[in-house]
């Protein structure tokens, strides 16, 4: 679990290969667990009084970056355009209707995107 971490957000800048399921699960969960809970939590605590937490801001800046670009390698690894990702900017819906994609497995032989992640 951690090895698919670190690789998603060492990855943060690929746009171009592939990514496994378990990459997109740990940089997704991180994102939700960061920007729901725990950034949240930091800020009312340190900065209750503050217009803009920084936590949460922090987080934002930071791992919003790597979930675009473990999102575009999982639609390369269904042969699909990252173009796809664009659709995530309605509102959230778009990624609600690519989610069940996202989640399934990948194609088993090389696509244009590159060789399979085992």
């Amino acid at each position: 679990m951690l090895n698919n971490l670190t690789n998603g957000l060492s990855n943060a800048f690929n746009f171009s290969s592939r990514a496994s399921r378990g990459e997109f699960i740990c940089i997704i969960s991180t994102y939700v667990l960061f920007a729901f809970f725990l950034a949240p939590l930091l800020d009312s605590f340190f900065y209750a009084s503050s217009k803009v937490p920084p936590f949460k801001a922090l987080t934002l800046m930071l791992l919003t970056l790597p979930v675009i670009s473990v999102s575009v390698r999982r639609l390369h690894d269904h042969n699909l355009s990252g173009k796809w990702t664009l659709s995530f900017l309605v509102g959230g819906i778009g990624f609600v209707l690519l989610l069940p994609v996202l989640l399934s497995e990948g194609q088993e032989e090389p696509n244009r995107f590159g060789e399979p992640i085992i």
